[in-house]
């Protein structure tokens, strides 16, 4: 009898922690800071599958729609960012704008320069996925 209430306890446990899980990943594409921090997190880490993932239809089709080839073209830079502050954000109904500031890194940790960019996010399927994004400006540091 003890042996099934603990295994019942940690079966309504795991359930939990199952829905807690879906619950919050959701939530983050649901407002646009959410996806921002998002995205942040997915090219502070490399992680280009969930960035892909993070994306837009519109750009994962100019992306070829080939996420194997996006991850091969983005690591091909031999940088990537290790910071980035959000400066402002600008959101209207179904889009927005927001501004970063970034500091990259080379492959071996050297600081290759820090640049400032303009990210656009739209609003598809109840959630918040970039859809591109320019360099505003670029600093050596």
């Amino acid at each position: 009898m003890r042996f099934m209430k603990a295994v019942v306890s940690l079966i309504v446990i795991l359930a939990l922690l199952g829905f807690e899980t879906s619950c919050s990943k959701h939530d983050t594409q649901d407002t646009v800071l959410g996806a921002v921090a998002m995205v942040i997190g997915f090219k502070t880490s490399q992680n280009y599958r969930g960035l892909w993932n993070a994306s837009s239809t519109k750009f994962q089709r100019s992306n070829d729609g080939d996420p194997v080839e996006y991850e091969k073209y983005a690591r091909s830079y031999g940088i990537h960012p290790d910071k980035i502050e959000v400066i402002a954000v600008d959101e209207r109904n179904f889009e927005a704008k927001v501004r970063v500031r970034a500091r990259y890194i080379q492959d071996d940790g050297i600081i290759a320069g820090s640049a400032v960019e303009e990210w656009w996010f739209v609003k598809e399927n109840g959630g918040w996925f970039i859809d591109g994004y320019r360099t505003i400006t670029e600093m050596q540091n």
